[in-house]
C-alpha cells in the first residue's frame, strides 16, 4: 500500500492545476500574508520559490490525499510519504522545467489560457462554456484576489504540456508491446497456489514468552470515537470564523443535530458528507491540538472551538475505549509474526522446495502439498486485476507470476509481505482478437504515456544534475509557518 502511494505521489507532485479547479476557490485563498523576514524558501538557478507557492502546493496535495483516502490519511502517513520534502522537490522540478521551456522559446498566450479555462466543467452549462458562471466565480472578493495566481499556474501547466508534446514525438508503442499489455489486461488465468507463513512455523513457547515479556506494547491503545465540524480560516476573518464556530456550538448545546450541522457547515470534504464522523482513532493520529481536546472530552461532550492549522473545530466525542490487553489466543497470529526470525523463513523456503520437488513425482501442486499436510487453494478464472482471494496481499504479483508460466508449470517460491507462495498454472484463456482491435489504440496511448513519463523524468534528472539549487530552510515546517503563521 505504502509503495503504491509513493509511486502515485510522483504523479501528483508535478501538480496538474486542472485537477484542482473544483477546489481552488476553497483552498488557494487560505492562509495569512507571508512574513517579510522570509521571502523565499528555495532558489533555483537564481529564481526564487516563495513560501506562498510552497504552502499553496502543500495544501493542494494534502487535500488530494484527504479526499482520496478519507480517514486513512493521517499525519503519520504524511510523514511516511515524506510529503513536505516531496512537495518542495515538486516545486523545484516545476521551476527547472519552466526555465527550460523559456530557453527553448516556448510561450503560452492569453488566448490559450482562455481556451483552456473554457473547458473546465465548473464554468460550463450543458457542456458549453457559461460566461455568467465564470464571471460570478471570479468576481467574488476573495476569488478576484487569487485569480491572477490561478492564471499564472495555468500558464505553467500549459508550458509543461508543450514540453510533453516535444518529448512525446520520440516515444513509440510497438505492436509487440501493445499485444503484451492486451494479454496482461485480458487473459484469464486459473492457477493453484500454496501459501506458507513463517509465523505458522514459530515455536509456541517462543510466542508465549514474547507475549509475557511485552504486555505493554501489545495492549490495544486507548481510542476515542469523534465527529467534528471544521470552520476553515481565510484571509483576515479569523475573528468572524471563531464567532461562527461559537454560534454553531450554541445551536448544538440547545439540541441541534450534530451530523446535520456538520453537513451544513463543515469545510472538511472527507467527513462533512457523512455528518462529520471520524471513527475511532488512537492518540497521536490527529494534529496535537485536536488530539488533546478529543481525549479530554467525556462521551457526548462538545468542545469549545479548537484551533489547528486547518481552522477551528467543534469536536464531539461519541465513544471511548480504554487501553487493554487482549488474550494471547485472540492475537496469536500478530504475536507470532513479531517473533519470526531467519530460522522460520528458512524453514518455510525449505518446505516449499520439498513440495516443488514432489510435484515432479505426482504431477500437481495439490497432491504434492497433501504429502506435507498443506492446503492448496485454486483461483477462479481471473484477469489481472480481479480479486483472487480477499485475504491475499499483492494479488497482481501472483497473477503476473502465473502469466509467465506454461500450463502445469510450477513457479519458484514467491516472497510477498513476509510469506512465501508456490503457483501452478492450470488454465489460460486468451482475449479475443476482435477485442484486441477494439482496445488497440487506447493501449498504445497507455504505453506512450508511460514512456513519456520515463522520458520526461530522465530528461528532468539530467537538467536537475546541472541546476544550481539552494533549499534555504532546514525544516520544511518553516515554509508553512512563513506563510500561514
Amino acid at each position: 500500500m505504502l509503495q503504491f502511494l509513493r509511486t502515485r505521489m510522483k504523479t501528483i507532485l508535478w501538480v496538474t492545476v486542472f485537477a484542482f479547479v473544483g477546489t481552488i476557490f476553497l483552498s488557494w485563498g487560505m492562509g495569512g500574508a507571508a512574513r517579510k523576514s522570509v521571502s523565499r524558501v528555495a532558489v533555483v538557478n537564481g529564481e526564487a520559490i516563495s513560501p506562498q507557492e510552497y504552502y499553496k502546493r502543500l495544501q493542494q496535495v494534502q487535500q488530494y490525499w484527504s479526499q482520496m483516502l478519507g480517514d486513512n490519511y493521517t499525519d503519520e502517513l504524511a510523514k511516511q510519504l515524506n510529503i513536505e520534502k516531496q512537495v518542495m522537490e515538486g516545486l523545484i522540478k516545476d521551476k527547472i522545467m519552466e526555465q527550460k521551456a523559456r530557453e527553448m522559446g516556448l510561450r503560452v498566450t492569453n488566448g490559450e489560457i482562455i481556451a483552456k479555462i473554457k473547458t473546465f466543467p465548473e464554468f460550463q452549462t450543458a457542456k458549453k462554456f457559461d460566461a455568467a458562471k465564470y464571471n460570478a466565480a471570479i468576481k467574488t472578493p476573495r476569488n478576484s484576489r487569487i485569480w491572477p495566481s490561478i492564471e499564472a499556474d495555468l500558464r505553467k501547466q500549459l508550458l509543461r504540456e508543450k514540453l510533453e508534446l516535444l518529448v512525446k514525438d520520440s516515444a513509440v508503442a510497438t505492436e509487440a508491446e501493445t499485444r503484451v499489455l492486451f494479454d496482461q489486461k485480458n487473459d484469464k488465468l486459473q492457477f493453484s497456489y500454496l501459501r506458507v507463513k513463517p509465523s505458522d512455523l514459530v515455536n509456541r513457547d517462543k510466542v508465549a514468552r514474547y507475549f509475557d515479556e511485552h504486555t505493554d506494547e501489545l495492549k490495544t491503545p486507548e481510542r476515542v470515537q469523534a465527529s467534528h465540524i471544521l470552520f476553515s480560516l481565510e484571509d483576515d476573518d479569523a475573528e468572524e470564523t471563531l464567532k461562527k464556530a461559537r454560534e454553531v456550538r450554541t445551536e448544538l448545546l440547545a439540541g441541534a443535530d450534530f451530523a446535520e450541522l456538520a453537513r451544513k457547515y463543515s469545510a472538511d470534504p472527507g467527513s462533512a458528507p457523512t455528518g462529520g464522523g471520524l471513527g475511532f482513532f488512537p492518540r497521536g493520529q490527529m494534529v496535537p491540538e485536536f488530539d488533546e481536546a478529543a481525549f479530554s472530552l467525556a462521551v457526548g461532550e462538545i468542545s469549545q472551538p479548537v484551533k489547528t492549522k486547518f481552522g477551528y473545530h467543534l469536536i464531539k466525542v461519541t465513544g471511548h475505549e480504554p487501553a487493554r490487553l487482549q488474550p494471547l489466543k485472540d492475537i496469536y497470529e500478530e504475536v507470532a509474526a513479531r517473533v519470526v526470525s531467519d530460522e522460520e523463513k528458512n524453514k518455510a523456503k525449505d518446505l516449499l522446495a520439498k513440495v516443488r520437488m514432489k510435484v515432479t513425482e505426482v504431477g500437481t501442486l495439490k497432491d504434492a502439498a497433501a504429502a506435507f499436510n498443506l492446503p492448496v487453494s485454486v483461483s477462479d478464472e481471473v484477469k489481472w486485476q480481479d480479486k483472487i482471494n480477499e485475504e491475499l496481499p499483492w494479488q497482481e504479483k501472483l497473477w503476473l507470476t502465473a502469466a509467465g508460466l506454461g500450463i502445469n508449470q510450477v513457479s519458484e517460491p514467491i516472497p510477498i509481505d513476509g510469506d512465501f507462495y508456490l503457483l501452478q498454472l492450470k488454465k489460460r484463456l486468451k482475449g479475443e482478437e476482435k477485442e484486441y482491435q477494439k482496445q488497440k489504440q487506447g493501449l498504445k496511448e497507455e504505453i506512450l504515456n508511460a514512456k513519456l513519463d520515463d522520458l520526461l523524468n530522465n530528461w528532468y534528472d539530467s537538467l536537475r544534475s546541472k541546476a544550481e539549487v539552494d533549499v534555504l530552510l532546514q525544516n520544511y515546517q518553516d515554509a508553512v509557518k512563513a506563510y500561514s503563521g
